[in-house]
């Protein structure tokens, strides 16, 4: 028999308030577990991480998802019937550095001798490229000393600045545009050098030359600078970059006529107010990272790609917000479609805005259920709720392209602008100087901008290394 004195209500009182401890750390677990396992679940394609970041068995699904949502053309893969074609355009024959002519020597019908046989018709054209044998110019410099007549003593001449290197203004530019533009590494350069000129550099000599041309390129970048003042709207974008062992960020300004980076250590918004100093007038694509909160909201336009892939998310997390997710996503499609057609001409201004007032009003009252949604909900929810908000403060930014010509409504422009400077980073594990990261930045800028604008980048930084050299200011890159 139990004794008498013992207190059951003080027992009874512990167990519960042990099992309703016991109920809370399990609450929590198992809110821990669903955060992880939606953490597992993320990729490019409900997250803003980067395609490259996917796992393999990731990708696998993303494109057995896409191969699903395809319909059937019925058709082969390749050229269809009725395909022009493309061909390769011969160019004038004046242009050739060598002609040669190709008779037959026999007849394909009865094999006789054509030896001395007339033409039959005008001959058959056909090109080819060739690579010819390369070799660099090897330039040996006398520097001669002359005594003077006057006062008996010797001067020694001075080579030109663009002189006093082993490397040439050319080939130090080459260089810089192999380490950057091409993404090989100090040690392939070496072999290229050596495989393709026969000439073999160390690869502290790389290094030297692409700060070389890096330094060159000063007035150039600070030219960019300004011009990114006065675009009329600009594509802004940040990503990851490493300096040595520590975190930095790589930051893209593009507009369709010329890119600007620049590599700094912090995400915050230093870059952006040394960039608009005095503030920005334009309009500004971007996400939703809140350093782009000093722009006018009015004037912004928010990326439809991350929007896309936010609603995703909601969608695979499966909550009450997933089903309302799956058809703003439908209504999303129709927007991209009319927003098509009035690109392709088929649909004026007030013809696009008159085919998606419907769904504006309709992604309005989604944000707003969000936003009504409890802050310590399931992960679906929490994440309609994060989206509410976030859409409902920048609201005057999620349609400026249906309303402003000019804009787009993605930023995809700067992501595809970064993408180099990513594979770069991947392939060269970023920088190790400050100076360093200096010449990353203004390599990239410059060499884009080049090819943005049709120009030749190896001619640019040969033209800008040698005005460097000289103490002349540099051709103008978007004037």
């Amino acid at each position: 028999m139990p004794p008498d004195d013992i207190d059951w209500r003080s027992i009874a009182e512990a167990a519960l308030a042990r099992v309703a401890e016991l109920e809370q750390k399990l609450a929590e677990q198992s809110k821990l577990l669903k955060e992880l396992v939606a953490r597992l679940g993320k990729d490019s394609s409900n997250s803003h991480k980067p395609p490259s970041s996917d796992r393999p068995d990731q990708a696998g699904k993303r494109k057995e998802k896409r191969k699903d949502e395809r319909k059937s053309s019925g058709r082969q893969a390749g050229g269809q019937p009725g395909h022009p074609g493309t061909t390769r355009e011969l160019r004038p024959v004046e242009e050739a550095d060598r002609v040669v002519h190709h008779r037959p020597d026999h007849c394909d019908h009865c094999d006789a001798s054509l030896a001395g046989a007339a033409d039959a018709g005008k001959p058959l054209p056909r090109q080819q490229f060739e690579l010819p044998p390369v070799k660099l110019e090897l330039i040996h410099h006398w520097l001669h000393s002359l005594s003077c007549p006057e006062c008996a003593g010797v001067t020694t001449a001075r080579p030109g600045a663009e002189h006093t290197t082993g490397q040439g203004p050319r080939l130090t530019s080459f260089i810089g545009l192999l380490s950057q533009r091409y993404r090989l590494s100090r040690s392939l350069v070496v072999d290229l050098l050596a495989d393709v000129f026969g000439v073999r550099i160390a690869t502290g000599t790389v290094q030297s030359c692409v700060e070389r041309v890096g330094a060159s390129l000063e007035k150039p970048q600070e030219e960019l600078e300004a011009a990114l003042r006065e675009a009329p709207s600009v594509y802004l974008d940040e990503t990851g970059w490493r300096q040595w062992s520590e975190k930095a960020w790589l930051w893209v300004g593009a507009t369709l006529d010329f890119t600007l980076f620049t590599i700094h250590p912090r995400r915050g918004k230093d870059v952006v107010e040394d960039w608009f100093p005095d503030g920005y007038n334009g309009y500004v694509h971007s996400d939703r990272w809140c350093v782009y909160n000093i722009f006018d909201v009015k004037k912004r336009q928010l990326c439809w790609s991350h929007l896309g892939r936010d609603l995703q998310a909601i969608i695979d997390a499966k909550g009450t917000g997933a089903q309302l997710a799956e058809a703003i996503r439908v209504g999303e499609k129709t927007m991209f479609r009319s927003w098509h057609a009035f690109k392709n001409g088929e649909l004026d201004r007030a013809g696009l805005k008159a085919a998606t007032d419907a769904f504006r009003d309709h992604l309005k009252d989604y944000c707003e259920g969000g936003l009504a949604q409890d802050s310590d909900a399931e992960t679906c929810d929490h994440l309609w709720r994060k989206l509410g908000k976030s859409l409902l403060k920048l609201w005057p930014a999620v349609f400026n392209f249906l309303d402003v010509d000019g804009l787009e409504p993605t930023n995809n422009h700067a992501e595809r602008q970064i993408r180099a400077g990513v594979i770069w980073r991947k392939l060269t594990q970023g920088t190790r100087s400050d100076f360093g990261s200096i010449c990353a930045a203004r390599l990239l800028s410059v060499t884009t901008t080049c090819r943005q604008r049709g120009r030749d980048a190896l001619d640019y930084l040969t033209e800008a290394l040698t005005a460097h050299w000289r103490g002349r200011p540099p051709p103008a890159l978007v004037a």
